[in-house]
C-alpha cells in the first residue's frame, strides 16, 4: 500500500517550511510506530523543492537528511494496478481551495489505491495553521465521460492526527497487523514484583497474563491507584510495554507486561486481546 505526500502543503517558504519539516518528521514518526511503514512517496517536484532550500548539516543537505533517515520514495508515481492507471489517467481530481478548484493529483491517486475496508483516502503533508489542518476534506473527481464523484479524504498534517478513529481504521485496512508470539515456556517467562502491598494477588495474576503468547514477561508492579478504573491503564509503543489495572475485586493494584508487539497497531490489538480474556 503506497501512502503519498500531499504536495499541495508545500507553501513554498523556505524559512516556514524548515518549521514545518520538523513537525512533519515528527508526524511520520508517529506513523510509523503505528503501522511499521517506512516509505512515503515523494513527487520529484517536491524532491526538488527539498533539495533547493540551502540548508546542511554536517555536510548533509536538507533532502540527503532526510531521504536516508525515513527511506523517502522520490519516484514521480509508484506502479499502481492497470485499472488504477487508467482510471487515474481519464480523470482530473481537483480540491475547492479559498472557492477555486486546485488539481491534486497525489490526492486522486491515494483515493484510488484506498484499501478496501476504509471509508476515506489518506495522504500525509505539512502542517498547517489555516487550510490544512483541518485533517478531513473532499476531493472531487471528474472523468472524460462527464462523471464526478466526490470523495471523502484525510491529510495528515499533525502528530494527534495519527490517534484519529479513522486514520486507524485506514492503517488497519491497509496494512495487516501480524501479531508475533513469543515461544517460550509460560512457567519459564520472568516476572518480577516488587514487595508491595498485595504482591501475592498480583503473582496469581502474573502466572495467568502469561500464558498469553503475546506475553513476554512481567516486568514490575505498578504503584498503587485505588481510582484506577480500566483494566488497560496506558501503552509504552516505545518500550513495547503494557500497564494493567486489577480495576475490579482488587482495585488500585497493577502490574507492567512486555508483549510481542512492536507497532502502535499490533500493540493495541494485543490490549484489546488481553482485556478480553483477562479483564474478568
Amino acid at each position: 500500500m503506497n501512502l503519498y505526500f500531499n504536495d499541495l502543503t508545500i507553501c513554498r517558504n523556505a524559512d516556514v517550511d524548515m518549521l514545518r519539516l520538523k513537525n512533519f518528521v515528527l508526524l511520520f514518526r508517529s506513523f510509523q510506530l503505528r503501522t511499521g511503514e517506512a516509505h512515503v512517496w515523494i513527487p520529484k517536484p517536491v524532491k526538488e523543492y527539498f533539495k533547493g532550500i540551502g540548508w546542511t548539516h554536517e555536510n548533509w543537505t536538507l533532502w540527503q537528511w532526510v531521504n536516508s533517515t525515513f527511506n523517502l520514495k522520490s519516484e514521480a508515481t509508484p506502479v499502481e494496478p492497470k485499472n488504477v492507471e487508467e482510471r487515474f489517467a481519464e480523470s482530473e481530481f481537483s480540491i475547492k481551495i479559498g472557492g477555486r478548484a486546485v488539481k491534486c493529483d497525489h490526492m486522486g491517486l491515494a483515493v484510488l489505491t484506498r484499501p478496501k475496508g476504509a471509508d476515506y483516502s489518506l495522504t500525509v503533508g505539512f502542517d498547517d495553521e489555516d487550510f490544512w489542518s483541518k485533517l478531513y476534506y473532499i476531493v472531487s473527481e471528474h472523468a472524460a465521460t462527464n462523471e464526478s464523484h466526490e470523495h471523502n479524504a484525510l491529510c495528515l498534517t499533525r502528530v494527534e492526527d495519527v490517534d484519529n478513529s479513522d486514520v486507524a481504521t485506514w492503517c488497519q485496512s491497509a496494512y495487516d497487523v501480524v501479531l508475533p508470539i513469543c515461544t517460550a515456556n509460560p512457567a519459564k517467562k520472568q516476572i518480577d514484583l516488587r514487595d508491595d502491598h498485595g504482591k501475592d494477588v498480583l503473582i496469581a495474576f502474573a502466572h495467568r497474563i502469561v500464558m498469553s503468547p503475546y506475553v513476554i514477561e512481567v516486568v514490575n508492579s505498578l504503584p498503587f491507584r485505588p481510582e484506577a478504573s480500566r483494566f488497560i491503564e496506558h501503552i509504552n509503543v516505545n518500550a513495547g510495554i503494557i500497564h494493567l489495572r486489577l480495576h475490579r475485586g482488587d482495585k488500585g493494584l497493577g502490574l507492567a507486561v512486555r508483549v510481542t508487539g512492536k507497532t502502535r497497531d499490533q500493540l493495541e490489538r494485543i490490549a484489546r486481546l488481553l482485556s478480553d480474556k483477562y479483564d474478568r
